[in-house]
């Protein structure tokens, strides 16, 4: 599956969200750079270095690559040897920019939690929208993937399956398993994705009928349709998340 992860940017400032989780961050580099050290790179890691106790439940880690510094995507100086870039959330930004002293520090700090106020802001008002169009959207595409299971099951009931009825759990699982990562599909699975990952389940589940209608035209083994199902959704999630968008600005 592809690395990359979402960013948005507010007056060039970049934010990122974690992985499966609603939660976004912002690196300390970026932080140290925007109050006006010299050295941002050295400042974010002494502070961490010399406060990494506090940061154990509000900092995380993003993959080197995914970093975007001052509009670009490149690693920053100093940085040869390190494969992840240090990120906070708003807690641990605030305990962060406690801990620094540069001149400007004090006039700064203000803005930039007001940055990151108009993130969630931002996220809030358009979030609801967004997600509520994707989820009425879903609905549909998740009825025909429901049926084109149903079909197979039936299918493989004729062609002699005793346990045809595990494809609806099976298929399912395996659905969810390769878009997020989940080994469980937990309760109301669908209110828990944003408005993107509800527009991936989409893409895959209006597939599900069409490959299973295809494979009985040809009469193929009913086990042989289920591999195919399953080659197919892991052939393409991978495309389906290079191509999505990862990123939108601000004004």
């Amino acid at each position: 599956m592809t690395n990359k992860i979402q960013f948005k940017e507010i007056d060039g400032l970049t934010f990122y969200k974690r992985k499966y989780k609603n939660e976004w961050v912002i690196s300390g580099i970026d932080i140290c750079s925007y109050l006006g050290y010299k050295n941002p790179y050295d400042q974010a890691k002494q502070i961490y270095k010399k406060f990494k106790e506090n940061f154990s439940k509000t900092s995380f880690l993003i993959p080197l690559s995914n970093y975007k510094y001052r509009g670009q995507i490149t690693p920053p100086k100093n940085s040869f040897n390190i494969q992840e870039i240090r990120c906070y959330n708003r807690r641990g930004l605030w305990f962060f920019v406690s801990k620094c002293n540069a001149p400007r520090a004090n006039k700064l700090i203000e803005g930039l939690f007001e940055k990151f106020d108009s993130l969630i802001e931002f996220l809030q008002n358009t979030k609801n929208k967004e997600w509520i169009d994707a989820r009425e959207k879903g609905k549909g595409f998740r009825i025909n993937a429901t049926d084109g299971i149903q079909v197979l099951e039936e299918y493989a009931t004729d062609n002699g399956s005793a346990n045809a009825a595990k494809y609806y759990v099976n298929i399912t699982k395996m659905v969810y398993k390769e878009l997020f990562g989940w080994d469980k599909v937990p309760k109301k699975a669908r209110d828990l994705l944003t408005n993107e990952q509800l527009t991936w389940l989409s893409l895959i589940e209006a597939k599900i009928m069409p490959w299973i209608d295809q494979c009985i035209e040809t009469k193929m083994d009913y086990h042989d349709i289920y591999k195919k199902v399953k080659d197919e959704i892991h052939k393409r999630v991978p495309l389906m998340k290079e191509i999505s968008s990862n990123s939108i600005t601000i004004g």
